[in-house]
């Protein structure tokens, strides 16, 4: 990037950057692989419901926006993003709860926002050196210290007590919160129990269908902690 600023992130751009240790040499994760699946998983869709591009019925039930499926058709033989692809596989299966395309849609989700962070220049590939030999193909953020930027909007949310707080921001601590990741950030200057009733009090002024979004990730998550025997 010739600018010193990071180009504007969605929010799945911004948990995934949150949810890893930005240092000089590597991006270390703070998440399980299947929980960062199922947190950006939940951010795309989120993504989509914000647009309006996607729906959803009393019964947690996705349905794709008409007309946004319509513009994805004309634009045929485009390159889509990563929401693009969420959105055809939603209106080409209708009917299936929230829970349902997290599962399913968590696993080309990180491949998906790293590309896109990839191709806006936010991150880089590396080489890395293993120590037993051999090398790895991993990805550093291009600047570091930018990288940070979602990290601290999570911090002064939850240590702030306005409620005047926007959108994608509730959702960026929510999701963060959902996804257990708010545990593995860095020592925060509030007691355990005041930041955990904060993030719920967050949560609660979400609208029915997020707040809803962020109850099934969390879900997600406690049940592929325990198939994988983490508690």
């Amino acid at each position: 990037m010739t600018s010193g600023r990071l180009p504007t992130l969605r929010l799945a751009d911004e948990l995934f950057l949150a949810a890893h240790d930005h240092d000089a040499t590597r991006m270390r994760p703070r998440l399980l692989p299947v929980v960062l699946d199922i947190g950006l998983a939940g951010a795309l869709l989120a993504e989509l419901m914000l647009e309006n591009r996607v729906g959803q019925t009393e019964s947690h039930v996705l349905v794709a926006n008409p007309r946004a499926v319509r513009g994805l058709h004309q634009a045929a033989g485009v390159a889509g993003s990563v929401t693009d692809e969420f959105l055809e596989q939603v209106a080409r299966s209708p009917g299936q709860p929230v829970s349902a395309w997290l599962s399913q849609l968590r696993h080309g989700a990180t491949e998906g926002v790293v590309g896109r962070l990839t191709s806006a220049g936010v991150l880089r590939e590396a080489r890395t050196r293993r120590w037993w030999g051999g090398s790895a193909l991993e990805y550093q953020a291009v600047a570091p210290n930018q990288a940070v930027g979602p990290e601290a909007r999570i911090f002064g949310v939850v240590g702030s007590r306005a409620a005047d707080v926007t959108l994608p921001t509730a959702l960026l601590a929510g999701l963060s919160d959902a996804t257990g990741l708010r545990d593995k950030l860095p020592v925060w200057d509030l007691p355990a129990a005041e930041v955990k009733a904060r993030m719920a009090r967050l949560r609660n002024r979400l609208p029915a269908p997020l707040s809803g979004l962020l109850a099934d990730v969390e879900t997600a998550v406690g049940a592929a902690m325990l198939s994988t025997g983490h508690h």
